[in-house]
């Protein structure tokens, strides 16, 4: 099982990485999601979190060996999601992020619209 969730959740975003970030174009930008378990430890999500954690340092680092050039790299922590399903059972907060509030995030960070461009680690957890 440990193995397994190595090669599933870490191993393959580094290949992933390896192949992906030289064809990006020089004014492209690679964003990769993680959830909370990057940080924040969860009772029975050991493993889980500890690859997040893992692929966060992963992402971040790369980030910082691109720093001089292009593409940007960027990590998100992202929180629970306000997703259809959770709206329909009644478990979803309205201080949660819905996914359209990622993807126009994500889009200003591609786009450089916003001074958060300039930072490598971005948390979408709650709206305040």
């Amino acid at each position: 099982m440990w193995d397994q969730a190595i090669r599933d959740n870490l191993t393959s975003h580094f290949r992933a990485m390896r192949v992906l970030v030289p064809l990006l174009k020089e004014s492209g930008a690679l964003i990769h999601l993680s959830g909370l378990s990057a940080d924040t430890p969860y009772p029975g999500a050991g493993l889980i979190g500890l690859t997040n954690a893992a692929k966060k340092s992963l992402i971040l680092t790369l980030a910082t060996e691109q720093s001089q050039l292009d593409p940007r790299i960027y990590e998100i922590i992202i929180g629970p999601i306000r997703t259809r399903e959770r709206i329909k059972n009644g478990i979803a907060r309205n201080n949660w992020f819905n996914p359209e509030d990622i993807g126009e995030y994500s889009s200003e960070l591609i786009l450089g619209n916003t001074p958060a461009s300039n930072e490598k680690l971005h948390y979408l957890v709650e709206k305040h």
